[in-house]
């Protein structure tokens, strides 16, 4: 408490979760009362130097070996080139499972914000997907209102971004239909649900179509991420042009004296994720702390978190869906008796992997990645986001995440998965181009 009292006031040192949380801190706490400080070393560069070392050397006694049994060079070596893959995986599932039996599960720190989020915490909960009729946009709205039920508070608002299929015109005749039924559903919850505000609590977004030159047709610039970097500059710079119709920007033209500015955070979802009840609390209370306010250096969070994942589970409907479900999606719906659990990268480097459903901060998400990623190059830019923004994982907070029916639908999603991978493959080297061809961000 008096380490926290001698720092100004705001800052992360002037907290008293400093002291016992940050290792910094406990540095600094030890060093104060002249006890020896051992640092924990879970070196990033001792797990990649055991997760290739180990498998090279017993891929290389298994080609020795094969050499001496075949004496054959060429049957060895591949053996030797082929069993170094198996050995791989034996090797991170031996260190995964250490892991987790040597290190406690790490807590990510919150505020409790049970009795509502105050307006310097003020968060958007969107649904980025595309739309192309009335019924899709039905069904979003009603998940919205749901939402919004299971996490009732002041300064939380719901907006569906409704992205545009790609097509050979700018506009299509169902553009019509697409956003007189966003407008509906949208007036009839925020008549439904009218509060003291002034401004609503639902929105809809429906994004132009811009001719993409690559792709030789009208398409969403940058499709998902494009419609999250689009919605973030409308919310910090009232830049409505990328969008045929947006419902904060008719709102403002009328009048309101809402500041969009004043949004804080994002809570993004897919479309078959449930945000359970108070997960969204939990999660603006995660991201509020002053203990994991992001701090950026050189085009990246270095700490804090500007970005954080929530632990994903799959619902009950979806877990018994089928005999694959069965087999593969385990036991669905929510853990009553929820705590943090382990994850070997949160808790052996306090960073976790973002997989696309979570809450980010609007100005730093917007100011880093803004012109970070080269145009056309990337689709699955989840880990990318992660990776630039410093992602925690929150393992003791839950959202609801649906599970391929079948095994054909869920080897598409991996091969989804792998191609993304191989797309952002060129970010392992210390210099990748950015948005500018002829720049380059180390």
């Amino acid at each position: 408490m008096e380490l926290a009292q001698k720092e100004k006031k705001s800052t992360k040192p002037s907290h008293i979760g400093y002291y016992l949380i940050e290792q910094d801190g406990l540095e600094k706490l030890y060093e104060e009362m002249k006890i020896e400080w051992r640092k924990k070393d879970h070196s990033q560069d001792k797990y990649i130097a055991r997760t290739l070392y180990f498998p090279f050397l017993a891929s290389l006694l298994l080609g020795v070996y094969t050499a001496y049994i075949t004496q054959s060079g060429f049957a060895a070596s591949m053996i030797g080139l082929l069993s170094y893959i198996p050995f791989t995986e034996i090797m991170i599932k031996i260190q995964h499972y250490w892991i987790t039996k040597t290190i406690k599960p790490s807590h990510v720190p919150k505020m409790d914000l049970s009795k509502g989020i105050p307006e310097e915490a003020r968060t958007l909960v969107v649904i980025p997907t595309i739309v192309k009729d009335a019924k899709k946009i039905k069904e979003l709205f009603a998940k919205l209102e749901t939402y919004y039920l299971a996490n009732k508070s002041r300064n939380l608002y719901f907006a569906l971004l409704g992205d545009c299929t790609a097509g050979n015109k700018e506009k299509e005749p169902f553009d019509v239909e697409v956003v007189a039924s966003g407008k509906e559903e949208m007036y009839k919850r925020n008549k439904k649900y009218a509060v003291e505000e002034k401004f609503p609590i639902f929105h809809f977004f429906y994004r132009k179509r811009t001719w993409n030159e690559q792709e030789k047709s009208f398409l969403g610039w940058e499709r998902k991420r494009g419609l999250l970097m689009q919605c973030n500059a409308f919310l910090l710079n009232n830049q409505e042009n990328a969008f045929l119709y947006n419902s904060m920007a008719e709102y403002l033209q009328e009048g309101s004296s809402f500041a969009t500015q004043s949004f804080q955070y994002v809570i993004t979802l897919d479309m078959d994720t449930e945000l359970v009840l108070n997960t969204g609390l939990e999660l603006i209370g995660a991201m509020a702390h002053i203990l994991n306010k992001p701090e950026v250096e050189h085009g990246r969070v270095v700490r804090g978190y500007g970005i954080m994942q929530p632990r994903v589970g799959v619902d009950l409907l979806s877990s018994r869906k089928s005999l694959f479900t069965k087999l593969y999606a385990d036991l669905g719906g929510i853990d009553l008796y929820g705590n943090a659990i382990s994850d070997v990268y949160q808790d052996l480097f306090a960073e976790g992997i973002f997989a696309g459903k979570g809450i980010y901060d609007i100005k730093v998400f917007h100011s880093i990645l803004k012109d970070a990623i080269p145009e056309n190059t990337v689709l699955s830019h989840d880990l990318l986001e992660g990776s630039y923004l410093r992602c925690a994982l929150v393992s003791d907070t839950m959202l609801l995440d649906g599970w391929p029916a079948k095994y054909n639908s869920h080897m598409t999603r991996v091969q989804r998965w792998v191609r993304g991978d191989w797309q952002i493959a060129p970010w392992i080297f210390s210099h990748v181009k950015n948005k500018f061809p002829t720049f380059f961000r180390e």
